[in-house]
């Protein structure tokens, strides 16, 4: 069983994120990470039934590279920052950050790079026309768990770092 943690305090976004990084960042935190033969990115909705159905390779395997089935680091609504959406047991949150900038938003991503070059066969959001790849990171999130203990997330020009343990 795992513990509740609850994050208070959110991740300063410049520049602001655009509509199109915000409409897919909110998709993304919605859907089960899970393996697909349509690759990490893919954002299709399968709703509270998940059936293995040519796409879905594993429905309990996040995709390779990513730290879980559940992301739950969603964009503020006006794009200034990174926050919590409040759905509990969010394991992995260091690292779900740190996915979430390296592979994005920072000015080196790897979706920057894939782009380039893209994988035969793998799924690529719309939205990813419009993303910028030039997004800095900065600020911190304090984390309480339901038995006592605290410690910060830090974000530091895209670094992410826990402080605390």
């Amino acid at each position: 069983m795992s513990e509740y943690i609850n994050f208070v305090g959110s991740v300063a976004v410049s520049p602001t994120l655009n509509p199109s990084e915000v409409r897919y960042l909110e998709r993304f935190a919605a859907t089960r990470r899970m393996s697909r033969a349509s690759g990490p990115y893919s954002t299709i909705e399968t709703g509270r039934l998940v059936i293995p159905d040519g796409d879905i390779l594993d429905v309990n395997t996040p995709p390779t590279g990513q730290p879980g089935l559940s992301c739950q680091w969603v964009p503020a609504n006006d794009g200034t920052r990174i926050e919590w959406n409040r759905r509990s047991k969010f394991r992995f949150a260091d690292e779900w950050l740190a996915y979430i900038i390296d592979h994005f938003l920072a000015p080196d991503a790897v979706l920057a790079q894939e782009l380039s070059n893209p994988v035969e066969g793998r799924y690529y959001a719309p939205e990813f026309a419009d993303f910028t790849f030039d997004h800095t990171l900065n600020g911190s999130v304090d984390a309480y768990s339901e038995f006592g203990e605290r410690w910060q997330l830090v974000v530091n020009g895209n670094a992410v770092s826990l402080q605390g343990v």
